[in-house]
């Protein structure tokens, strides 16, 4: 059983040694707490910058956070059961699906039918939400955070 590290009624997200994470954090703030060697600029992607693995209780998190115009308004997040480097095109979606029900109090008891184009697991509250999205084109999954602008 994993500690609470989401809250559901704000979207804070508490990372580690008490850093809580929202759609106020400011890329300042996330470079002084990662330092500048564990948290870099994506060569790909403007305003994404991407952490290395974080112990989060028993699992290892790989973070990305995008930020726009000095708002966070996206965190996207790998989760393995070990620390090792996700291999390419490889997704760990009923870990990340399991945590994310477990952290939001979600019971629905969500199945992956990967069959079905489009498909996602979300969950929808005033400030954003949260879930896995599979990609049907590449069979991958990705799982994020979003904050709603102005919620």
């Amino acid at each position: 059983m994993s500690n609470q590290h989401i809250n559901k009624h704000t979207g804070e997200f508490t990372i580690d040694k008490g850093f809580v994470v929202s759609h106020k954090t400011s890329l300042d703030e996330l470079l002084a707490h990662f330092g500048n060697d564990n948290l870099k600029e994506s060569d790909y992607v403007r305003g994404c910058y991407r952490s290395h693995q974080v112990k989060l209780d028993d699992l290892w998190f790989k973070f990305s956070f995008y930020v726009d115009q000095g708002i966070l308004n996206k965190i996207t997040f790998e989760i393995e059961t070990e620390q090792k480097e996700r291999a390419p095109w490889s997704s760990n979606e009923e870990v990340e699906t399991n945590w994310i029900a477990q952290q939001m109090g979600d019971d629905s008891g969500y199945v992956w039918d990967t069959k079905i184009a489009g498909r996602q697991y979300y969950l929808p509250y005033a400030w954003g939400g949260i879930g896995v999205f599979y990609d049907f084109k590449n069979g991958t999954f990705n799982s994020s955070l979003n904050y709603k602008l102005n919620a």
